[in-house]
């Protein structure tokens, strides 16, 4: 938009007049430029006193002419006239922002067509800058008048601070909501890690965090999400250059230009909707890492604590083993002694081949389940082989009531489903401001031209259907997060119920079971050491004993798993 467009064609006389003036303003700056000091601006007017000063009607038809050549009335310091109001101001820098911009897209590709710009959710997104600013070129021409600001705690939605191509790091995980034991990061992360002796669950859990490929594949899709606010901090640094250009020549241009913390499109017009997408892509983003990444937890879980079942459970069938052979010696000696049955001997044996294939077996498992891990862990797959793990604490049961509100304000599966139906919405109302007709700076067609109506009717036409996809699409939207909504707690809900149920399970097997396990198979065996009970009696006491210890050790995996789950729905740290 040309602010001066209204501007009267200048004369020859004022036109020369104009020249003249912008040469004496030029030599101004050269002056100013050269010296060393800088000169004056009144030891320059001394030096130009020889001249007679231009009549105020001489002065206004310069200024037309000068006008009239630069498209920009900047107001010159040497003068005495009055300075632009703030109307004038801000009309005129809207226009030379607008002719910026456009340029800018022009130069680097950003304009494209709507097929063109069809992205991997099947809308329009905002092309990225192919070329970005760098060097002194993005040094300003003057260091811009800006009022101090308080610093603020950056949101989930803002770009990381790291490399894009670096690896996952903690600061990562912050913004995830997610936490890291720094402590053991810098430890965990290095190349030759490996645990000595004992591996607990906290160290394999930032472990697995901090070098997992998995992890990292999914971190670096998150920071390449986050360029999408490369687009509108390219072009808010071309205005900020403009400005600070503008603001040296300028009387009372005192607006500060502060780069925003978010996607902010300098215009109005389509563009902001275009800021808002880029804003609510990265949300997006964010709200699908955390569900993907609170997955992969759930795997972990699953593998560490099956890796500590099989550990345990071969330490189980190892000690139940012996117990056998100490039964069938028992049984051996009795038949010898003419106090016992051969049959006792040959049942013994067979109970000592069972218990020897399960140890065997569990061994195996115990072995498997290491080496998954070490994958996991990005380790060499015999690294965990004589390494003690340790499953630390059993989980806690959360409130109820708390577990339901959490997942409506912080589960990342609502979160993701609200970020994609505001977008769904946002894409409605940004094909809207493409296809129908608008005065705002921005629109595609406006009725204008010596055949108004043909243009506008044809794109109307072509795009009526496209925007009718697109609020099915928003209505589809918005019914699923409705469904969601009530869906989604109830599901976190069975989780909360399975996990308290394990923990039920797991109470009532290490505690009075165990017990009364441990004495029933003490006196077995007492009693038929003299003769006064059966091996059958004895040997049921010895499986019961077996199945209860087994029983403990599978409860404690399936709570953690649980637990894991739970807190994966919840959005929990």
């Amino acid at each position: 938009m040309n602010t001066f467009a209204l501007t009267p064609d200048p004369s020859p006389t004022s036109w020369a007049r104009g020249v003249r003036l912008r040469r004496r303003f030029a030599r101004l700056q050269w002056a100013r430029s050269t010296s060393p000091t800088g000169v004056p601006e009144r030891d320059f007017e001394l030096q130009e006193s020889t001249q007679t000063p231009p009549s105020p009607t001489q002065w206004e038809r310069g200024r037309e002419g000068v006008r009239a050549c630069t498209e920009r009335d900047f107001e010159l310091q040497e003068s005495a006239q009055t300075p632009p109001s703030p109307t004038q101001w801000e009309r005129g820098r809207e226009g030379v922002r607008a002719i910026v911009v456009l340029v800018a897209l022009l130069l680097t590709g950003c304009v494209g067509s709507l097929a063109d710009g069809l992205d991997g959710h099947g809308v329009f997104a905002a092309q990225k800058l192919q070329q970005p600013i760098e060097g002194d070129a993005l040094q300003p021409l003057v260091e811009p008048r800006s009022e101090p600001t308080d610093t603020a705690e950056p949101s989930p939605t803002e770009p990381v601070a790291v490399a894009l191509d670096a690896p996952a790091a903690a600061e990562d995980f912050d913004g995830l909501g997610l936490s890291v034991d720094l402590s053991q990061a810098e430890v965990t992360r290095a190349e030759g890690w490996a645990p000595a002796e004992k591996l607990g669950h906290d160290e394999a859990r930032t472990a697995y965090l901090l070098r997992s490929a998995a992890v990292d594949s999914i971190v670096k899709r998150h920071r390449a999400s986050t360029t999408r606010f490369d687009q509108v901090d390219q072009l808010n640094i071309m205005v900020r250059q403009y400005d600070s250009f503008a603001e040296d020549f300028m009387t009372g241009a005192s607006t500060p230009q502060v780069m925003p913390e978010k996607a902010s499109w300098p215009l109005q017009g389509v563009g902001k909707l275009e800021s808002a997408l880029a804003t609510i892509d990265v949300e997006i983003s964010r709200a699908r890492t955390a569900r993907l990444l609170r997955e992969q937890l759930v795997q972990f879980e699953e593998t560490f604590h099956e890796a500590v079942y099989w550990s345990r459970a071969e330490d189980t069938y190892r000690k139940t083993a012996k117990l056998a052979r100490q039964s069938l010696k028992v049984a051996e000696s009795g038949y010898q002694s003419g106090r016992g049955k051969y049959f006792y001997v040959l049942f013994a044996q067979n109970r000592v081949d069972l218990l020897s294939t399960q140890q065997k077996s569990a061994a195996e498992r115990a072995e498997a389940a290491r080496g998954q891990l070490s994958a996991l862990l990005e380790l060499e797959p015999d690294a965990l082989d004589a390494v003690e793990l340790s499953a630390g604490e059993d989980p806690v049961l959360p409130d109820r009531d708390a577990v339901r509100e959490a997942v409506t304000s912080q589960g990342p599966e609502l979160q993701e489903m609200a970020a994609t139906t505001e977008r769904a919405r946002l894409m409605v109302r940004y094909v809207e401001r493409q296809v129908l007709p608008d005065l705002t700076f921005g629109t595609n067609t406006t009725r204008t031209g010596d055949i108004p109506k043909r243009p506008m009717d044809l794109q109307f036409s072509t795009m009526a259907p496209f925007l009718a996809e697109l609020a099915l699409v928003e209505s589809a939207a918005q019914a699923g997060f409705d469904h969601a909504q009530r869906a989604v707690p109830a599901e976190a809900d069975v989780l909360w119920a399975a996990l308290s149920d394990e923990l039920r399970r797991l109470e009532l097997a290490s505690g009075s079971e165990s017990s009364r396990a441990s004495q029933a198979r003490n006196a077995a065996a007492d009693a038929f050491r003299a003769g006064d009970l059966s091996f059958f009696d004895l040997d049921e006491a010895l499986t019961q004993v077996l199945e209860v210890e087994l029983s403990i050790h599978k409860y404690r995996m399936d709570a953690a798993v649980a637990a894991a789950r739970l807190d994966a729905a919840t959005g929990a740290k």
